[in-house]
C-alpha cells in the first residue's frame, strides 16, 4: 500500500499500520494499553525539564495531558509513547537511530535574550529513561530497533 506521510511529504511503500493512524490517536492508545506500564520514572519528576532550552518543567504547562493518568506522570508517558512511535517509523525505514538523533528531534529553540535563538538538544536523561522503560517491556532491542513483540503491539493498537 502506498501511503503519503503529511509531515515529510515523502511517499512510503510499506505495510506498516503506523502510517495509517493519527499520531495523537496512537499515543493515546499506547498510554491506555494495559500491557505497557512505566517501570522507571525520573526521580525529580516535578522539576526535570525536557531540555535546557525549556524555561519550565512540563508540569508547569498544560501541553502534556492524559485523561487516565496522574498529572505527575502523564507527560513522561506521552514522551515515551512518542519516542516508541518514532522508533517504529525509523525501524520500518531501515534506518539506525541514536540517542543523539533523538535528542535533536526532541530539542527546541532556546530563547537567549537579545541574542538570536538557536536550536538546542533535548534532555538525554528523559530520553534515556524512556528507552529503559521500552527495553524493560521488551518492545525495543539494545540497538533501538523494534522487536517482534513491539510490532505486534503496534498492529494491535492500529486496528
Amino acid at each position: 500500500a502506498v501511503v503519503s506521510t503529511q509531515s515529510t511529504g515523502m511517499i512510503k511503500d510499506s505495510e506498516n499500520p503506523i502510517y495509517t493512524i493519527n499520531p495523537t490517536t496512537f499515543i493515546q492508545q499506547f498510554i491506555n494499553n494495559d500491557s505497557f506500564k512505566l517501570t522507571t520514572v525520573p526521580d525529580n519528576l516535578t522539576f526535570v525539564k525536557t531540555g535546557h532550552g525549556r524555561q519550565n518543567s512540563p508540569l508547569a504547562t498544560s501541553q502534556f495531558v492524559a485523561d487516565n493518568l496522574p498529572r505527575e506522570t502523564s507527560w513522561f508517558s506521552v514522551r515515551t509513547a512518542s519516542l516508541f512511535r518514532k522508533l517504529v517509523i525509523k525501524t520500518d525505514q531501515g534506518r539506525k537511530v541514536s540517542i543523539g538523533e533523538l535528542r535533536n528531534i526532541y530539542g527546541n529553540s532556546k530563547n537567549r535574550g537579545c541574542k538570536p535563538s538557536k536550536h538546542v538538544k533535548g534532555s538525554k536523561y528523559v530520553i534515556g529513561l524512556a528507552i529503559k522503560n521500552l527495553r524493560d517491556a521488551l518492545l525495543i532491542n539494545e540497538d533501538l530497533t523494534v522487536t517482534e513483540k513491539g510490532m505486534d503491539l503496534v498492529k494491535s493498537l492500529c486496528e
